[in-house]
């Protein structure tokens, strides 16, 4: 049995992260008249930081606690997290990122392990897992969770992320290859909304993928489109994806355990199709 607990602030579960960078990328992508291409992430600059959180990271407010203290609203960092009853992640090189007590064996910089040659490439593993278990990989699109921020239209005033207007996204393509079966999917606010603690939510809306049993010599290109999106908890599922894309927080992959208990997964690039409104950003926006 999976389930997926909410990496925020008193989860259950192990969060592994890394600090952020002075590189401003620009992920957006014009294609003709009809849509705009967003890269979330080609793992190509070495960090754990995604393309959202570089982007904005740029961007200063005065911490309300601290006046004189600038806040950054980037963030984007990628992490991973598993079950502290036997859930694992292992790097594509053998590293452990969290042991099989659902604890990290290094410190905060060991996520970077998992960004190798342009690539991010792990071992989500719940062999031998009894009981409810789960392990996964994922990022804050971007906010730094935290700390307080200026303006409270930007933030959870529990954990101060940062949500999105997703309104526009048409469909994630990804560029990958693996073993086993995935689930992919984006944190809502209007699904943790429906549970007594947003740290305890899970669920969200997304898709899933069987890849078989064997790793295909090169990565190809996958697209989901959010018509096919879908729930995998019964409070989700009773949040529709109109509900749910005003309040976006986060973009995670975890292993699927109805169907494996073991997936291998090498990801190439990440991006986000969105129907072209004419928009400085045109589908995404603070919420």
């Amino acid at each position: 049995m999976k389930r997926f607990f909410a990496l925020f602030a008193g989860c259950a579960g192990v969060l592994t992260m890394l600090g952020c960078t002075d590189e401003t990328p620009n992920p957006f992508t014009i294609v003709p008249d009809t849509v705009r291409v967003m890269t979330l992430d080609d793992f190509e600059d070495g960090n754990a930081q995604n393309a959202i959180g570089a982007l904005f990271g740029t961007y200063k407010v005065a911490n309300m606690g601290n006046p004189g203290a600038a806040v950054s609203w980037g963030g984007g960092y990628w992490y991973a997290y598993a079950s502290e009853n036997g859930g694992r992640v292992f790097s594509g090189a053998g590293d452990t990122i969290i042991d099989s007590a659902g604890t990290s064996q290094d410190d905060t910089l060991i996520i970077q392990k998992l960004m190798t040659g342009g690539k991010l490439y792990a071992e989500l593993n719940c062999q031998g897992c009894t009981g409810i278990y789960y392990a996964g990989i994922g990022c804050v699109l971007a906010g730094d969770y935290s700390n307080a921020y200026m303006y409270d239209t930007l933030k959870d005033t529990t954990h101060g992320a940062i949500y999105w207007d997703f309104s526009s996204l048409d469909s994630v393509r990804i560029k990958m290859r693996g073993i086993g079966s995935i689930l992919f999917f984006f944190e809502s606010r209007a699904v943790k909304n429906k549970f007594l603690s947003p740290d305890e939510a899970w669920g969200f809306h997304g898709d899933s993928l069987n890849f078989g049993d064997v790793m295909a010599d090169t990565a190809s290109y996958y697209s989901f489109s959010v018509k096919n999106f879908k729930t995998f908890s019964t409070e989700a599922a009773t949040v529709s994806w109109d509900e749910a894309k005003t309040g976006i927080s986060s973009f995670v992959f975890e292993l699927n355990t109805e169907s494996d208990d073991r997936l291998e997964i090498e990801i190439d690039k990440i991006e986000f199709v969105g129907l072209d409104t004419n928009a400085v950003f045109p589908f995404i926006s603070f919420k």
